[in-house]
């Protein structure tokens, strides 16, 4: 994740259809943008909330209209633009975020099933260990695969760490 949070601003006369238009857009950013670092992963549901309180005072400013006192190049309001939600944009950082959470609901660490253990043909210097099938020659067969060298079943030799998972073994010479 990336170590940078950036809060952007708009200020200035808004009237009701600018001020919608800077809302909406800021907001779809916020969506899509918004999750990409450790602290603006916490901060901005709080940022979204804000934003909906700069919405209502949005609503509240008068409807467009020409003032003779303000001479600008443009003096029409901002196009309308698509509602947040009804940009597809603004539902990838949403959906990044409940896969995020349906993840850390369903992941439960612990012994993987017996059908992809596997067996260890060890190399006789203790460097080069590899993967065999187990009717294969081997030296050691996998009991259990988990994330914690702690989950590891009772009846454990040694365990080894590969690939941030730790891998669970028996010695079991078949040669």
């Amino acid at each position: 994740m990336v170590i940078f949070l950036e809060i952007i601003t708009r200020r200035g006369p808004f009237c009701r259809d600018c001020g919608m238009t800077t809302f909406r857009d800021l907001t779809a950013e916020t969506l899509v943008a918004g999750w990409w670092s450790v602290l603006s992963f916490f901060t901005t549901p709080f940022v979204l909330l804000l934003n909906l309180w700069g919405r209502y005072k949005v609503t509240k400013l008068a409807a467009p209209q020409a003032d003779p006192v303000y001479v600008a190049p443009n003096m029409r309001p901002l196009d309308p633009v698509k509602p947040v939600f009804a940009r597809p944009q603004s539902w990838l950082g949403v959906a990044f975020i409940i896969a995020l959470v349906t993840l850390g609901v369903i992941y439960r660490p612990g012994p993987t099933d017996e059908a992809s253990r596997g067996c260890i043909l060890a190399d006789r210097y203790g460097y080069d260990d590899e993967f065999v099938n187990c009717d294969m020659p081997h030296d050691a067969r996998v009991i259990a695969v988990v994330s914690d060298w702690s989950l590891c079943p009772d009846r454990t030799e040694h365990h080894f760490e590969y690939l941030a998972k730790f891998y669970c073994i028996v010695e079991e010479h078949q040669r």
